[in-house]
């Protein structure tokens, strides 16, 4: 944590990948228990990372792929949570709202 807070002295934040492989679809993450675990310590495991650590962080999706979302972890200093979700909202507002998207493309 100490050298994590150094880092942060320097920068706003980070923007790092949200996952490692494509994003499950609706579900996909909850057909099993080993498939939970599966997505939690591989799948998604910069955001379980970050989680574990305690540090702010917040996900975005930035564009649809074919029926799924490529989204960005965006990680904040410790208590910063205000610059997590400020980059959040700035990200949306360029990219757009995609939920509306993806929700058409479930159907």
């Amino acid at each position: 944590m100490r050298g994590w807070r150094l880092f942060g002295e320097g920068c706003r934040g980070v923007v790092a990948p949200a996952t490692v492989r494509p994003t499950p679809g609706p579900r996909g993450d909850a057909s099993s228990g080993g498939r939970v675990q599966e997505v939690f310590w591989g799948g998604i495991r910069f955001i379980s990372a970050i989680n574990v650590l305690g540090l702010p962080g917040a996900v975005v999706p930035v564009a649809v792929h074919g029926k799924q979302p490529i989204g960005v972890q965006l990680i904040a200093g410790r208590y910063r949570e205000d610059l997590a979700l400020d980059a959040a909202a700035a990200i949306e507002k360029r990219a757009g709202v995609l939920t509306h998207q993806l929700w058409e493309r479930m159907g």
